[in-house]
């Protein structure tokens, strides 16, 4: 196989081939064809002032409904949704535009762009943990702790500022380009190098390491390092080498989530996102040429394959659920579908549009994404 990979963004697109649980005899499509019509894709203003320490700002545009569909007409501040107004602001502003990463808590977003920054999801103050962040898609939060991309490793400090961000875990075993944790483990992936080979790590977050740069203990192995790793209570998920992988967090037993379609060459890269919803995992593709990512979601148990976002759309690859809605990103927007099916709905414009993938998250309450330098918080 062609192994593409590129560990920066703003140098190239990174994709390699990679056969994947998608067997066009085994999959259902649900969504496909052009988004629903619309009246203007919308604006995201002029964003915060500064470094973005003044707190969130607000943005106007008319998102994806159709015209009347809010009348009298939705504020400034709002975007109309759904046949519903909801507020969109500019939460915080970066330095510079880059690849990124979002990370949630209960009461703050955490974000990489050029630099590691946090702020409140009510809007306020933002703070700056780092100046500089290596590999912007690795990050991770839990109880305690921010996790980020060190240059050659994982660094960390404490979530309310009171200490500095130090090396943790993994220096000199290779950048790591995702992590995810769950309050007793960090896991990353990284891509390799010529002395080591692609690799899920895990180290314990109560008791860091006496020595950062101590051998990390390997999880898994006999992957491609591109993509991203997702966590449940008991399993976590990665690309393998021939598809999507769950491993048991106990055992490290992996299991293999689809069958394999040698004749269907879609690619992974480093955009290429895995929610686990439940019972359910969805995940993504990089662009092929001639068209889109695809969004596809299968049972934790393995199985057969879904598409819910097929090519024609130009996703990105970057995407998120909730509990009724995949939102997703082309180059020019933010999108949503039901979860169920139906056509693909503009949510609101990128201004400009980004030649690059973002990132986007979600709760309860707010779906989050970056657009160039600005972080966006959009009220559901």
């Amino acid at each position: 196989m062609n192994h593409r990979l590129c560990l920066s963004l703003l140098a190239c697109a990174a994709a390699l081939p990679l056969a994947i649980a998608c067997n066009p005899s085994a999959v259902e499509p649900i969504v496909s064809g052009s988004a629903t019509s619309t009246t203007s894709a919308g604006t995201t203003g002029a964003g915060g002032s500064g470094g973005g320490d003044s707190g969130a700002t607000t943005t106007s545009g008319t998102g994806g409904a159709t015209s009347g569909a809010c009348a009298p007409g939705c504020g400034s501040s709002e975007i109309c949704l759904d046949s519903s107004c909801h507020a969109l602001v500019t939460l915080d502003t970066s330095s510079a535009g880059a690849a990124c990463a979002i990370a949630l808590d209960a009461t703050s977003v955490y974000w990489t762009n050029s630099e590691l920054r946090s702020v409140p999801k009510a809007g306020g103050p933002a703070t700056t943990f780092k100046a500089w962040v290596g590999k912007p898609t690795g990050l991770a939060v839990d109880d305690t702790y921010v996790y980020v991309d060190s240059g050659d490793g994982v660094a960390r400090g404490k979530k309310n500022g009171t200490s500095a961000i130090t090396p943790f875990a993994g220096l000199g075993f290779g950048a790591p380009t995702h992590m995810a944790a769950d309050g007793a483990t960090l896991y990353y992936l990284t891509a390799g190098s010529d002395t080591t080979a692609a690799a899920v790590y895990d180290t314990k977050t109560a008791t860091p390491p006496v020595d950062p740069s101590q051998q990390p203990e390997v999880f898994a192995t006999g992957l491609y390092g591109i993509g991203t790793v997702a966590l449940d209570a008991t399993s976590v998920y990665f690309w393998g080498g021939t598809g999507l992988v769950k491993a048991d967090k106990t055992t490290h037993a992996q299991t293999d989530l689809g069958p394999i379609s040698p004749d269907l060459n879609l690619q992974v890269d480093i955009a290429s996102g895995i929610v686990v919803d439940g019972d359910t995992v969805y995940f993504s593709t990089a662009p092929a040429p001639g068209q889109g990512a695809v969004v596809a979601r299968l049972s934790a148990a393995g199985g057969r394959s879904t598409v819910v976002i097929d090519g024609t759309h130009g996703l990105t690859g970057v995407f998120t659920v909730d509990a009724t809605s995949v939102y997703f990103m082309t180059f020019s927007g933010v999108m949503k579908v039901a979860k169920t099916g139906g056509p693909a709905e503009l949510v609101t414009g990128l201004n400009p549009p980004s030649p690059f993938p973002s990132c986007m998250a979600s709760d309860e309450k707010y779906l989050y994404w970056v657009d160039g330098s600005k972080l966006m918080q959009l009220a559901k």
